[in-house]
C-alpha cells in the first residue's frame, strides 16, 4: 500500500462492487407536491361555439397557410396585392432572355440578316464553285452558358474578333457541313459522311478560311451604320471549354440554315450583346432621327430621289347629276348648269386622289386656282 492517502482511494475496486456503490450513492428523489402528472383526456366534445362555424373561411385559410390551389386555375395578383380577375391573359416570359430592341428595330436587324444570308451564299458559291443557299431561321438572345452548352460535340467553332468593337464572337459550323465544303474546295462533289468526327488540322485550317469569308460578310451588312472588319483568331471543337465571356452575359445568336448539294445543316453566330451595342445604338439613333424628320412615329423619311418624280394634278368641278338618257342626248351647243358657287368649289386631285378645295380666279393674263382647304386623307 502507498503512503499517499489519495492513492489509497484510487485502489482497484471490483466492477460489481463499484456498481453497487453508485446505486447506493444516488440520492433519492423526494416527491414534489407541485408536480402534477399529465393526464390523457379522451372523448372531449367541443362546444358548439368552437366548431367549424366559429371561424370564417379567410381565418381558416390563414391558419392553414392559404387556400389550396386548384389544378388548372391560376391566381394572379398585382404589385399592390390586388387579385386580378379570371379573364386575365397569362403568358410566360423568360427574364433570362431580355428584349433590347423595339419591334421596328428588330425588323430592321432581320432585314439586314436576310441580306447577309443572300450575299453570303453568292460569295461562297463563287469560292466553292457550287451553289450554296443560306436562310435565316432564328434570331434570339441567350445566356452565354446556355449557348455554349447547346453546342454539339464534335463541332467546329471559329473564334473571331471585330477590330472596331470589344469582345470575341463565336461561329459554330456543323462538322458535316464543314467537311462538305472542304471536300468541294479540294475538287470533290461537296459530299461528306453523316458520321460525326473531329476535323483534322488541315481541314480545320481550310474551314477557318471559309469562316473568314462568313465574318467579313457579316461585317459588310452594317456598312450603312458602321465600317467594320473582322479576323478569325482561334478555333475549338467543343463548347465546354470556351470562356470568351462571363457565363451569364447575354449573347445574340443568329441561326442560318445552309443547303450544299444534299447536305442540309446549320451554322450559328453568337456575338456578345456588349459587342454589338454600338451597332444597335446607331440603329436606334437613325430610327429616331427618321421619325423626327417626318414628325410622327413610324413615318417614312424623305429622300432626295423623290424630288424629280412627276405627279399628275387635276382641278375638277362637280356637275349636277343627270340620267343616262340625258347624257346620251347631249349635243354640241348644249349647256350644263354648274351652279352659282362652282368656282369656289373646285376640287384639286393629285394622282387621282382628292386632296384640296380651291377657287378659280384670274392671275395676271392667265387663270389659276387658289387652294382654300386641305381635305382629310
Amino acid at each position: 500500500m502507498s503512503d499517499d492517502p489519495a492513492s489509497e482511494e484510487q485502489e482497484d475496486i471490483p466492477s460489481d462492487e463499484e456498481d453497487a456503490l453508485i446505486e447506493d450513492s444516488a440520492p433519492l428523489a423526494e416527491p414534489d407536491d407541485d408536480v402534477v402528472e399529465p393526464s390523457v383526456v379522451e372523448d372531449v366534445n367541443l362546444p358548439d361555439d368552437a366548431g367549424p362555424d366559429a371561424f370564417s373561411q379567410d381565418e381558416l385559410d390563414r391558419m392553414v397557410g392559404g387556400p389550396v390551389a386548384v389544378e388548372g386555375v391560376a391566381q394572379v395578383f398585382r404589385a399592390d396585392g390586388e387579385l386580378v380577375g379570371d379573364d386575365v391573359d397569362v403568358r410566360q416570359f423568360d427574364f433570362r432572355n431580355p428584349v433590347f430592341l423595339s419591334e421596328k428595330e428588330v425588323n430592321q436587324v432581320r432585314a439586314r440578316n436576310d441580306k447577309f444570308a443572300f450575299y453570303l451564299g453568292q460569295n461562297l458559291a463563287m469560292e466553292l464553285r457550287m451553289s450554296i443557299d443560306f436562310t435565316v431561321t432564328n434570331l434570339a438572345v441567350q445566356q452565354y452558358a446556355q449557348f455554349t452548352q447547346s453546342i454539339e460535340s464534335p463541332s467546329h467553332i471559329s473564334l473571331f474578333k471585330i477590330n472596331e468593337l470589344t469582345g470575341v464572337g463565336l461561329l459554330e459550323i456543323s462538322p458535316v457541313l464543314a467537311l462538305g465544303m472542304v471536300d468541294r474546295a479540294l475538287g470533290g462533289k461537296g459530299v461528306a459522311s453523316q458520321d460525326l468526327r473531329f476535323l483534322t488540322a488541315i481541314e480545320s485550317a481550310m474551314v477557318d478560311d471559309i469562316a473568314q469569308i462568313i465574318v467579313d460578310e457579316w461585317c459588310h451588312q452594317w456598312d450603312g451604320y458602321m465600317e467594320l472588319s473582322a479576323q478569325v483568331i482561334g478555333q475549338e471543337t467543343t463548347g465546354r471549354f470556351l470562356q470568351t465571356s462571363s457565363f451569364d452575359s447575354p449573347v445574340i445568336v443568329l441561326t442560318i440554315e445552309a443547303n450544299l448539294g444534299e447536305i442540309k445543316e446549320s451554322i450559328r453566330i453568337g456575338i456578345p450583346y456588349y459587342t454589338v451595342t454600338p451597332i444597335l445604338t446607331r440603329i436606334q439613333e437613325v430610327t429616331q432621327k427618321a421619325n423626327k424628320a417626318t414628325g410622327k412615329e413610324g413615318g417614312v423619311p424623305w429622300k432626295n430621289t423623290y424630288d424629280n418624280i412627276s405627279v399628275q394634278v387635276n382641278s375638277e368641278w362637280a356637275v349636277s347629276e343627270t340620267t343616262v338618257k340625258g347624257l346620251l342626248g347631249l349635243q354640241e351647243g348644249d349647256f350644263l348648269d354648274l351652279g352659282p358657287n362652282i368656282l369656289q368649289q373646285t376640287r384639286i386631285s393629285i394622282a387621282g386622289k382628292d386632296c384640296f378645295l380651291g377657287e378659280y380666279g384670274k392671275e395676271g393674263d392667265g387663270v389659276a386656282v387658289k387652294i382654300t382647304e386641305k381635305l382629310s386623307t
